[in-house]
């Protein structure tokens, strides 16, 4: 879980290098929009978003992320300015940048804390999913390099004691990871704080064919 926490406050044009708006051919960017979502219909359009590397599929608010197991031009300075400026985001190709900026945006304007949920099951891409959107969070706020060294410094401890082998994944977060970020009035981070919890705790005594312990 990925928290934008407000805190209280004290006494365009289409950039070089942005995503297409058509991803590939039988596009079907929004699945909410379509006359039936019956389990046969939504893994035939996955499976083709997919053969067209198009990994992001909206159902609603909701994003479908499908691990391309890639490297993919999807992440670059362009792209992270395509998504910031963008004045209508359901206009924009499905992302994880979306949704970040719409969880950005709806904290600016309401005024309220924002929460984002991330989850899948093992190898599906959830850490990476995450990670991406603090890159845009980070992008937009203008993070300073010093409180974003202190972001990304605490990932090998977490993922050292908390990571594991599975049959479809070499490091596997085996706990739940609840990331606050908290922003000043002017919608600038300020600070964040990592927890960790369900540990997946009978690791420590037993373990799956194919599997390792911590």
């Amino acid at each position: 879980t990925l928290l934008l926490r407000r805190l209280p406050a004290r006494s365009v044009a289409m950039a070089d290098g942005a995503l297409p708006r058509e991803p590939g051919a039988s596009d079907t960017p929004d699945l909410g929009q379509a006359d039936t979502i019956d389990a046969g219909f939504v893994l035939d359009k996955l499976r083709t978003r997919h053969a067209h590397d198009a990994i992001y599929t909206r159902c609603g608010s909701v994003l479908i992320a499908v691990n391309p197991y890639k490297r993919m031009g999807l992440f670059s300075e362009a792209v992270l300015a395509q998504y910031k400026n963008a004045h209508s985001l359901p206009a924009e190709p499905p992302h994880t940048f979306e949704i970040a900026s719409a969880a950005h945006r709806a904290m600016i304007h309401n005024g309220r804390s924002q929460a984002i949920i991330v989850s899948g099951e093992s190898g599906a891409g959830k850490t990476e999913s995450a990670r991406h959107m603090m890159l845009y969070l980070r992008y937009v706020s203008n993070t300073s390099p010093e409180l974003e060294t202190r972001l990304y410094g605490s990932d090998p401890i977490t993922e050292g004691f908390g990571c594991a082998k599975t049959v479809r994944n070499d490091n596997s977060s085996r706990m739940g990871k609840f990331t606050a970020l908290n922003f000043d009035p002017s919608a600038r981070i300020q600070g964040a704080s990592l927890n960790t919890y369900l540990l997946e705790k009978t690791r420590v005594t037993q373990c799956g064919p194919g599997e390792r312990s911590y």
